[in-house]
C-alpha cells in the first residue's frame, strides 16, 4: 500500500515536462472545461481504486493477456515518470508477453529526416502531450497499426505504437525483450499551447 501512495503522490508532484496536457483553446465553452475536469476526476478516482486493489495483489495480468487501462496493472518506474510525467494518462494498453508487462503508447508522426523520427505522444483523449525525436535507421521498423513498418516509409501523420516494458525505462518498437529493438531517445518537447 505505501508503494502505491509512494507512486500516487510522485506522479501528482512531478511538475509538467514532456507529456503536458494541452490547455483548453479559448474557444472552448465552459460546459466543455466542466466535462474534461469531471472526466479527469474520474480517471483520478478509477487511478486510486485500481491502485489499492493492485497493492492487495487484486488485478494481476497473466502470460497472455492484455488490458485496455494501465491502471492498477502496470507501475512505471521513477526515471521515466521523471522525463515523461503524465506517462499514465498516456497508456492505451498493457500486454503481458514472455514473462514481461509492456505498456504501449501512441503516437503520430511528425517527421523522418535522415536517421530520426520524430513522433507527437497523444493521451487517451487524443491530446497531444509533447514529441520524442529518436534515433532511427531508415531500415528500422517500428508497430503502425499491429504491422512492422521500415522507418522509410513513414509519412506525416501515420499512426505509430511504441512499448515500454515495466522493468526498464525505454521505448521499443514491440512487445518483446530485444535490446535491439529499444529507440534510442534524441530529444524531448513539450505540447505546444
Amino acid at each position: 500500500m505505501r508503494v502505491a501512495k509512494v507512486y500516487l503522490t510522485a506522479l501528482m508532484a512531478l511538475p509538467v515536462a514532456v507529456f503536458s496536457q494541452e490547455q483548453p483553446s479559448q474557444h472552448e465553452s465552459p460546459q466543455h472545461e466542466s466535462a474534461e475536469h469531471d472526466s479527469a476526476q474520474h480517471d483520478s478516482a478509477q487511478y486510486e481504486s485500481a491502485q489499492h486493489e493492485s497493492a492487495q495483489g487484486q488485478s494481476k495480468l497473466a502470460e497472455g493477456e492484455t488490458s485496455s487501462s494501465c491502471i492498477g496493472h502496470f507501475t512505471f518506474s521513477h526515471e521515466f515518470l521523471s522525463r515523461y510525467p503524465d506517462a499514465g494518462g498516456a497508456c492505451r494498453e498493457v500486454k503481458v508477453q514472455d514473462g514481461h508487462k509492456w505498456a504501449r503508447f501512441d503516437a503520430d508522426v511528425v517527421r523522418v529526416q535522415s536517421n530520426q523520427l520524430t513522433a507527437n505522444f497523444v493521451d487517451r483523449h487524443d491530446r497531444n502531450l509533447g514529441t520524442i525525436t529518436f534515433d532511427a535507421s531508415p531500415d528500422f521498423r517500428v508497430d503502425m497499426d499491429g504491422r512492422q513498418t521500415r522507418v522509410s516509409a513513414l509519412r506525416p501523420g501515420d499512426k505509430l505504437s511504441f512499448w515500454m516494458p515495466e522493468d526498464r525505462a525505454g521505448f521499443y518498437a514491440g512487445p518483446q525483450a530485444l535490446d535491439s529493438d529499444k529507440l534510442a531517445v534524441v530529444d524531448t518537447a513539450p505540447a505546444r499551447r
